[in-house]
Order: structure tokens, then sequence, then C-alpha cells
């Protein structure tokens, strides 16, 4: 066995892990490096070298389309029997990740699941890991996952990593760069400067050795060129087999290795006797991904077309079942057989979408699309439509409106009406999330007229859904109402369940942001009808509606009751997106009751995990409201930031929100005329939608500045109301049994007595904000109380710079000098975090600099 040089460390830590997975404690190991580094090797020394039992070999495909749950089917089919017959049929995610799992859960026979290159991997995979990883620490077993660590910032790994994070159960492993002296070993005995060749190659091992295998002497520039160096020392029959084992992909299946004159029996054993390829069990691997890739672009263009066409059509004659058409769709594009396309790209998408593969669809859709030219246009609109679908799926909005606008154009020069009205309603939808709010609307009323001509079904009742929902999102809850209800006697009157949730959840929406403010009924009914049907997603959507609305209408008592069991159930079904909403606002009710250590802690995690834009804007301006309140240096970054993510968007509940915090937190600093203008800039905007929680904080502000002419009647009975109008005992009662302390205190600031203001006084020191403490404080001297305080006591704040516990960790950790990648694997959490946490760490102690803050002592 090949010496492993500088890896002896990493190897006991796997020693370690795999001893404790014996013993029950299983574990999840993230094996990262860059390319070449040696992660395949380290892992396969280490089994070699400690597991007597199963290791089980599964790998993402670099295809440019990966397999869906490529790595479980390879996983399955080495184990066969029922797992393989399940794999190979197919099988689901929900119920193939269990079965995998419980290979691990064998306490006589421990085993090791070997995951490599997963920063190819597909949506599904990644979605395996997560749910791999939160339940491997009851099990017998280790799932060792090797990844390039130079990813982009919006690679789907880094969004899985992330949320891999906070598992107790996960392990992070990084291999470092050879150093000169192990450079200088490997070079021994050659007349290569073991200096220059590790500045060349950076100690990359790959490189290293590939630069030494390909003969020495020069340094070539690149290790491209030491990989071809050793191609051309090949005999012609194996530079044929290379070249034809380089398209059939990493791994060369022995199906290919015989029988079907692929490959050269001859050709095969030089090329492993030059160790391009090796053997591993029945099947062949290039020792490194980047040789193949090299080999792989080397080819010329018009034999590559030529060596996949042969791929295709040996793959193609076999039966290969559901599980293989990704690999079908891919030769089948690179043969440039228009037919063969067409047949398995759409298999594939389907097959990828079924699994949670949303990306790897929408990249089969296109290839399907790039080949459609002279299809029906009935079929070419379908595949338009799907795509748009896997697009918004991914948070491509511009690309789903591209396609659904195309999708919508085919529709249009065709004779299935109800067709194109679908096309028109689900484009309506498309186009306000995308921001192209003129003309959603009357697209939908278009959609609604269209189906309006035939006899009404299902469609119908969904186009009402969408154009109701179309003004919810608005702000226009009385036309919201209006549709919804149209909607849900036309949904009940069809018995279609689908489009009878939908009506529900937007007519309780509608009527919660009204006078009214009655719509849990209706969301709870929706939620209840949803949990009974399919898909999961139906049902996650209710959830979110309700405890979204409960935490901004301070309704505590329904996120308490609803919030855990929606967070199980997205876990069960792996709805990531949804459970991130969710969590979103239980940040927004844990400011709101007080508890804003934790607030602020769940909002900077939110921050580094949000999978698009627009979910950044609550957790900053949580953020900023907390800041301000406590008074920290500077509240208004978070603040901008989610100003410049809702402003675009002209929505209600994000604009509103928004600019009544910045009018807090400009009242809080003594300035009125920001106050006044931040309130006022949303308040037409809240006064024609009559939600009484956003337009009441809206004109609580513009009151404070003497910038309100009427109060609105919806807001009067509110305790914002009752405060506008002079019962400030009134509106401080109410915000006591909402169980809102903050708002409680800033009602008893307009007190004429001392009792109430000093009781004032006494919670905002003990939230530890400063400001309004300062304020409580001035204003019993105004009074003629003496004596009074000049702000929270240090003995009452949670620390003396008001940080977090986890902002105590993090600065003890910058103590030590690491940096932020470092202490996001010390502490399991994103280094997007970890960038928050410091930001906020330096605000908080008013430094500009890491080492200043190192330097204070707490």
């Amino acid at each position: 066995m090949v010496r492993l040089l500088e890896r002896d460390g990493v190897l006991a830590e796997l020693a370690g892990l795999w001893e404790q997975a014996a013993a029950g404690r299983g574990a999840l190991v993230l094996v990262g490096g860059e390319a070449g580094i040696g992660k395949t090797a380290v892992v396969r020394a280490f089994c070699d070298e400690n597991v007597a039992g199963p290791v089980l070999w599964g790998r993402c495909d670099p295809m440019g389309t990966p397999r869906p749950l490529g790595p479980l089917v390879d996983v399955a089919q080495q184990v066969g029997g029922e797992l393989g017959e399940m794999a190979g049929a197919g099988a689901a995610a929900e119920i193939l990740f269990p079965a995998v799992l419980e290979l691990l859960r064998d306490q006589d026979c421990p085993k090791v699941i070997v995951v490599e290159d997963v920063h190819w991997a597909d949506e599904a995979t990644l979605d395996w890991l997560r749910y791999g990883g939160s339940r491997i620490g009851s099990a017998h077993g280790l799932v060792l996952v090797t990844f390039r660590d130079d990813l982009g910032v919006g690679h789907p790994l880094r969004v899985a990593l992330g949320d891999l994070a906070s598992s107790p159960a996960v392990r992070r492993v990084t291999l470092s760069p050879l150093s000169v002296d192990a450079v200088g070993t490997l070079a021994a005995g050659t007349e290569v400067d073991a200096g220059a060749l590790h500045r060349v190659t950076g100690g990359n091992p790959f490189f290293v050795t590939e630069v030494l295998a390909a003969g020495g002497g020069s340094i070539p520039d690149t290790v491209r060129d030491a990989v071809l160096a050793r191609v051309v020392r090949l005999p012609p029959v194996g530079r044929d087999s290379l070249e034809m084992s380089a398209v059939i992909g990493a791994v060369v299946p022995p199906l290919w290795r015989k029988d079907f004159g692929l490959l050269d029996s001859v050709g095969i054993d030089a090329c492993v006797r030059a160790g391009m390829l090796v053997a591993d069990g029945a099947a062949l691997r290039f020792r490194h991904e980047i040789a193949r890739v090299v080999v792989d672009e080397a080819i010329e263009p018009g034999r590559r077309q030529r060596l996949h066409a042969q791929v295709l059509e040996v793959l193609s004659g076999e039966p290969v079942g559901d599980a293989d058409t990704a690999v079908l769709a891919y030769h089948a594009e690179a043969a440039g057989d228009r037919e063969a396309v067409l047949e398995f790209a759409p298999e594939a998408a389907a097959r990828a979408s079924r699994l949670g593969a949303h990306r790897e669809a929408a990249v089969h859709y296109e290839r399907a699309l790039r080949f459609s030219e002279g299809l029906p246009d009935e079929v070419r609109a379908a595949i338009y439509e799907a795509l748009a679908g896997e697009c918004q799926l991914t948070g491509r909005l511009t690309d789903a409106v591209a396609a659904a606008r195309a999708a919508m154009a085919l529709r249009e020069q065709g004779r299935d009406v109800r067709a194109l009205g679908r096309s028109q309603r689900r484009l309506a939808t498309l186009l306000w999330s995308a921001a192209e709010k003129a003309d959603a609307k009357p697209l939908a009323l278009a959609a609604i007229a269209t189906l309006s001509s035939l006899e009404p079904d299902g469609e119908l009742a969904a186009a009402y859904v969408a154009l109701a929902s179309l003004h919810m999102q608005a702000a226009e809850a009385s036309d919201a109402e209006r549709w919804a209800g149209l909607a849900q006697r036309l949904a009940e009157d069809l018995g279609d369940v689908g489009a009878l949730v939908g009506a529900l959840r937007v007519l309780g929406a509608a009527r919660l942001c009204g006078p009214s403010e009655d719509g849990w009924p209706q969301l709870e009914r929706s939620l209840q009808l949803a949990l009974a049907q399919d898909p999961p997603a139906m049902a996650a959507g209710c959830y979110q509606g309700l405890v979204w609305f409960a935490a901004m209408h301070r309704q505590f008592s329904y996120v308490e009751r609803y919030l855990p069991e929606a967070l199980t159930f997205c876990d069960e079904h792996e709805l990531v997106w949804a459970a991130h909403g969710m969590k979103q606002a239980r940040c927004v009710e844990l400011a709101h009751r007080g508890h804003w250590s934790e607030a602020t802690e769940l909002a900077t995690t939110l921050l580094g995990e949000s999978p698009s834009l627009v979910d950044q804007i609550q957790p900053l301006y949580v953020l900023g409201r907390l800041r301000a309140r406590r008074g920290d240096p500077d509240p208004w970054p978070p603040l901008d930031e989610a100003l410049a993510l809702s402003a675009p968007r002209s929505e209600l509940q994000h604009v509103g929100n928004v600019r009544a915090i910045r009018a807090e937190a400009a009242w809080l600093a003594g300035d009125t005329t920001r106050m006044v203008a931040e309130a006022g800039a949303a308040y037409e905007l809240a006064l024609a939608s009559q939600d009484p929680w956003i337009l009441g904080d809206l004109a609580l502000w513009l009151w404070r500045g003497d910038a309100l002419d009427v109060l609105p009647e919806v807001v009067a009975p509110h305790p914002y109301g009752l405060q506008i109008r002079g019962d400030w005992a009134g509106a401080a009662a109410g915000w006591e049994r909402l169980g809102c302390p903050f708002e409680m205190a800033a009602a008893l600031l307009d007190a004429d007595q001392a009792g109430p203001v000093r009781r004032a006084w006494q919670v905002f020191d003990g939230l530890g904000s400063r400001p309004a403490a300062g304020m409580a404080a001035r204003r019993l001297r105004a009074l003629g109380v003496s004596g009074t305080p000049r702000g929270p006591r240090h003995t009452t704040r949670e620390s003396p710079y008001g940080l977090t516990a986890r902002q105590r960790e993090v600065l003890a950790l910058l103590a030590e000098g690491l940096t932020d990648a470092q202490i996001a694997d010390r502490l399991f959490v994103s280094t997007r975090t970890v960038n928050h946490h410091v930001a906020s760490i330096l605000a908080k102690l008013e430094v500009t600099s890491r080492a200043e803050a190192a330097r204070i002592e707490l």
C-alpha cells in the first residue's frame, strides 16, 4: 500500500470515530479539501487499515446532470436483495432514505458507507445527507463523504453543509496541502527540485505525483500537461481505451468491459500498467477525476461524439430501468442523437423532480427543449411549463418567467382552451414573484376569462385563488376575500380539495388583515384538509400561514400550538424551505416577547442559511430592531439592507414592517424628523390595506411626531389606537396581555405619574434597552423624581457589552486568533453565520477590528 504522507492525524481521528460508531455512536464525516488533495486516498487507507466489515461505495458523477440519488443506487446495488430491487425500481426518497440508513443500524456488523465527490451531487442526494446527518448518531456505522471545498458562493453543497453544521453527529475533516519536506520525500531519487515542485503545485498531492509520474525533468506548467504526457506514452490501443473510459465516466462498470466491444482488454491492461486506470473491484476507475477530465477534453469533437454514440447504443440496448435515464440523456445529447434526447431527457427530468432534485430536473428539461424543434406545440408547451415549475422551485425566477411565457405563446396557437387558461394563471403568479407586477393581475383576470368560457372546473377555482393571492400580496384584503370566497364556493361544489385548501388559506389571511380579524378558522381548516392530501408541501404552506400571522399579530398561543408540530412535519418530509420560513416567524415572535438573545441568535443563523434574498428581510430587520433597542453603535446597516431588499417588491408585509422598525429606531435615537419620514413612506400603502397591525404601528410613529391627521377606525380598538387616543394605561394593559414587554413599557412612558414611568424604566432596564431606559429616566426627572437612574445597570444585562452567549463564544475564539472559517468549524455553524456574529461583536464593543475586539476583557 502506498504510504500517505502527513495524514497520520486524520487517520487517527477517523479510527477514533470508527470505534465510537461500533459502540453505537455513528457519525457522518465530511472529508473536504481541494481537488487532488487526496481525499479518496485517505478514506481508502482508513478503510483498509481499520474496517473489517463491509465498506459500501457510492459516488456522484460529473456528467453535467448527475444521476438522482446516484450514490444510494450504487450502495443499494452492492447490497442487493430487496434494497437493490427498490433502487432499481426507482423507489422514492421517503422509502429509499430510511432503507439505506437501516444498513448502519446493524450492531452485529458495523458498516461504512463512502460517498465520493459530493460536490457533484444532485439535490436529492444532498437531501439524503441532511436526512442521514440528523439521524446517524444512534447508528453503528460511519458515512464518509468526500467533497471539494473550493465551492462557489451559490453552490448547493454550501447550503447543505450549513444545514448539517448544527448536527452533533456530523464531523468535518479538512485535508491540507503537503509541506515542502513531504514533497521532498516524494521526489527523492529524482532530479526534481522539491522546492520548485512545491511552489508550482502548491503541495497538492495529485499535482505532485502526476508531475513526478510524468518523468520528472523540467516541471510542466500545468497538471494538464503532466496527464497528457502520460497519455501519449500509451500504445494506440491504450489511448483508445482510455478515451472511451473517459467518455463512459469516472467509473467504468464491469458491464462495459466485455461482450460489447467498447473496451479492448489489451488497451485496458496498458492503462492500468501506466497508472491511469486502477481496478475497483470488478470495475475500473480513473486514479483521479482530474485525469479523466483532461483526457475527455483532449478528444477531438467529432470523435467524442462518435464515442458517446457508441456508449448510448450499448446502454440503451440493455434493460437499464428508470434509474439510468439521466445517464442515457447525458450520452444522447453528447452524441447529438435528437430522438434519444427526446425519449430520455423528459423521463430523467420527471424522475429527478419526484426525488426532489429540482435543479437537475430543470437541466434535463432544458436539454429536451434544445432538441424540441419540430415537435407539436402542445408537447413543447408542456415541457416549457414543467421547466418553469422546476425553475421556480430552485429560485430561478427569471428563467421560470421566460419558460412560462414561451409555454403560453405556444398555448395561444393551439386549441386547448383549458391548457391556455392554466398557462395564463401560472405565468401571472410567477410574474408577481419575479417583481413584474404590472402584468400579473391582468393576466390572472385573463385566465379567469379564458376558463369561464368552459364548464367550471378546478382550473377555474385555481385561477380564482391565484387572483385572490395576488390581491392579498398587494395588501388588498377586501378584493382578496371576494375572489377567495368565489374560489371556496366553486371548490366545494366541485369537491376539489386542492383548490379549497388554497382558497381557505387566502380567505383566512384576508380576514386576518382586515377589520374583522377573524381568519383563524379558515387557516386551521385549510391545514386539516391539506394534512390529508398530497403533496406534503400543501400542508407545509398552511403551517407557514398560521405561524406567520400568529407571530405578526402577536397571537403567540398559535405559535406555541403549531410551530413544534410544523417543524417536525417539515423535517419528516425534508421540506427545508418551509421550515426556514417558519423559523423566520419564530424569530419575530421571540423579538416581540422580549427574548432578545434567542431572537438575535436565530436571526444571525437564518441570515447564514437564507435560500433567497427575500428570506433575508425578516432576519435583517429583527437584528436592526434589537440593535436599536439595545443601543448598539449602529443599527442602520441591517435596516438599510432590509429596506433595499423590500422596497422593489412594494409589498406591505415587508415594506410596512421595515419602515415601522426604522421609525422606531429613529425615535430611540431622538430623531423625530426621520421618525415621521420613515413612517410616512409606507403609511398610504398601509392605509389602503386596512391591516390594523402594520397600519397601527406606522400611525403611532406619525402621532408621536404630530403628523397624524386622523386615527384610522380599524386601529382604534388596538393598543396602538388606545395609546394614540391618550389611554396609555389601556394600551399598556393590552400589550401586557399580548406578551409584548417593550411595547407595554413604551406605552407607560406617556403616563403623567411617576409610578408607571418607574415601572417602564424597570422593564427597559431588564430587557437591556439603554436608549429606552434613558428616556424613562429623563421622564422621571421631568416629573420631579430625584435620584433617578441614568441607564441600565450592568448587573441586569447579559454581559457588560450586551453580548449574547454565542457572541461571547465567538469573541473567545477571536482571541485565539482563529479565522471565521476556523470558528465555523469549531462551532459547527456556517462561515456566513460567523461573519454576522463578528460584525455584531465589533458594533457592540465599538471597535473597528478583530484585533481590538480580542484585546477586550469581559
